[in-house]
């Protein structure tokens, strides 16, 4: 068994593809400062999560939007979402994860909810071709079964 590379947070440039791929697969562009973190394997790319907006108030981390695009559902894995989820929960110290989700992709819906993130609200009219998107969100209490239970602060 074959395990898969966990790409992250790398220097600019590696930053600048895995951005780049993420943005290709879901059809957007990020903003300046975005984090992107890779799952590879046998050096081909499978998976792709995008930390943007990260947001504090008087220096303490509160929240942070995530986008994940996958070419293949063989990335995932209990250590591949560890290692995704500790970079905002424990390196950055957020509160929550947001994640917004086209509201005809009901298979990333159920991804999501499988990882524990909750549908919490609904944004009419939010994409170029009048579709809606699913506000969901995960807070750092719910990510303590894949940090094996630490979760600082």
């Amino acid at each position: 068994m074959v395990v898969p590379e966990i790409l992250a947070p790398g220097g600019a440039h590696l930053n600048q593809l895995l951005l780049d791929w993420c943005g290709a697969r879901l059809g957007c562009s990020f903003a300046a400062g975005s984090v992107a973190i890779g799952v590879a394997r046998n050096n081909d790319l499978l998976a792709v999560a995008v930390f943007e907006n990260y947001r504090t108030s008087n220096g303490k981390p509160l929240s942070i939007e995530c986008s994940i695009a996958a070419d293949s559902p063989r990335w995932i894995t209990k250590g591949t979402v560890r290692a995704i989820l500790s970079y905002p929960f424990l390196q950055l110290g957020v509160q929550r994860i947001t994640a917004l989700v086209h509201e005809t992709n009901e298979r990333s819906v159920k991804f999501l909810n499988g990882l524990g993130f909750v549908r919490e609200g609904y944004i009419r009219d939010a994409l170029e071709n009048g579709a809606g998107v699913y506000i969901t969100g995960m807070l750092r209490a719910e990510a303590a079964k894949w940090l094996g239970g630490i979760v600082n602060g």
